[in-house]
């Protein structure tokens, strides 16, 4: 009588369990792959900031180039003459 009621229990199990253990070992090699690829990016973020520093001082120094290259066209502008400075030289000599 014993094995009359394992029957039915058993059938629920298998119909119930299977699915189960199928969600959570899925459920597993995702948490698995996603840890995995985390410590791969934890690898990278050295090599990551080293880039981001090599960038910086780039744009750092194309900052200071713009900068002096500012200063020396107006240095340019104020040496040269100015429109109404020649206009006044050629009614003189006119």
């Amino acid at each position: 009588m014993d094995f009359e009621l394992l029957i039915p229990l058993a059938a629920v199990l298998m119909i119930f369990g299977i699915p189960i253990i199928a969600i959570l070992t899925k459920h597993q090699q995702k948490m698995a792959e996603f840890m995995h690829g985390k410590s791969a990016e934890n690898n990278q973020v050295p090599a990551l900031y080293h880039e981001v520093q090599m960038l910086r001082t780039e744009v750092t120094k194309l900052r200071e180039q713009l900068n002096e290259q500012t200063l020396l066209v107006d240095d340019l502008r104020r040496g040269l003459p100015t429109e109404s400075a020649v206009s006044e030289r050629l009614s003189q000599d006119a």
